[in-house]
């Protein structure tokens, strides 16, 4: 994994904690039609959505990775056995 459990929940509890809250402003603005707390909870939010994004595209990568890591381990076993039963 890229970041370590700890970390990674600290980021998630983050993220939820900021879309609440863009989530209330955004309701409390479009109440009051107060168009400065409309723009702050849309820069909160589109700020979350590229934090997302980009760790979604952290986690793909990092399946990428582990999938050929297994891939080579499996060849590299498979070689070592057929080495052995060839003698």
């Amino acid at each position: 994994m890229l970041f370590e459990n700890g970390e990674e929940d600290q980021k998630l509890k983050l993220l939820d904690r900021l879309l609440i809250d863009a989530d209330k402003r955004l309701r409390e603005g479009i109440k009051t039609k107060d168009m400065v707390e409309i723009a702050l909870a849309q820069a909160m939010l589109a700020t979350v959505r590229q934090i997302h994004s980009e760790a979604q595209d952290k986690r793909a990568i990092a399946n990428v990775t582990e999938k050929r890591a297994e891939k080579r381990t499996y060849t590299l076993i498979g070689q070592a056995i057929s080495k052995k039963s060839k003698k």
